[in-house]
């Protein structure tokens, strides 16, 4: 099913294993989530494409308006400088050495471009509920798996839920814990571990309307 592939489907899905929105639901929207509960209505009574096409919540929650981007170019007359926070208008004079003018570009653009390695940084958007970093659907699918396997199965060691879930080993020797590679079952038990606290931090986040954000977040 194609739609199991859209990062839309996960946010749905993390939003409802939060029990705190459960209980908002359960009360009608009362509560501190209550304006999740306005926009996001109740994920716990319908399956994913119901609750996306009712009302046509999903363009709703997360379309974004189409609009022309500005691009690199030089500006011919003042009426082509516009005004967004995507852009920086500025003058160069030319009389000037090369040298010192990329270097005072450099220190422009590194003062005013913060965007870094692996951080969403070259887009604006323009959705009530925009996507708020990177993700990778692979990972969101395993988190998902590995946090639901653990919740159902409390008392269960991490590197049988690695085990069962197929997270980087696919045997295990339960006696040696190595696998048939002789890997270290620590390394696995490390990764789930790291899994679920990625997958309780969506947990926390997504309850403040912001997906996927794998870090501590105050409310």
């Amino acid at each position: 099913e194609l739609y199991k592939n859209s990062v839309f489907y996960y946010w749905y899905e993390f939003l409802k294993r939060s029990n705190h929105y459960k209980k908002c639901c359960e009360s009608k929207g009362k509560g501190k989530l209550g304006q999740i509960y306005k926009d996001f209505g109740d994920v716990f009574n319908s399956d994913f494409k119901t609750w996306w096409k009712e009302n046509d919540r999903g363009v709703n929650l997360f379309a974004e308006e189409l609009y022309e981007k500005p691009i690199f170019k030089e500006l011919i007359k003042p009426t082509d400088m516009l005004k967004s926070d995507e852009i920086i208008n500025i003058q160069v004079p030319l009389t000037l050495p090369k040298r010192f003018l990329t270097l005072q570009f450099h220190k422009l653009l590194k003062s005013r471009h913060t965007g870094a390695k692996g951080k969403r940084f070259n887009e604006i958007s323009t959705a009530r509920y925009p996507i708020t970093s990177r993700y990778s659907i692979q990972s969101l699918k395993i988190m998902l798996r590995i946090y639901d396997y653990k919740l159902n199965n409390p008392k269960a060691p991490l590197w049988k839920i690695g085990k069962d879930c197929k997270v980087m080993i696919q045997e295990f020797d339960v006696k040696t814990k190595k696998d048939s590679e002789g890997t270290d079952l620590n390394k696995v038990s490390n990764v789930v571990h790291r899994y679920l606290k990625k997958a309780k931090c969506i947990i926390q986040n997504v309850e403040r309307g912001k997906f996927p954000i794998m870090t501590n977040s105050k409310k």
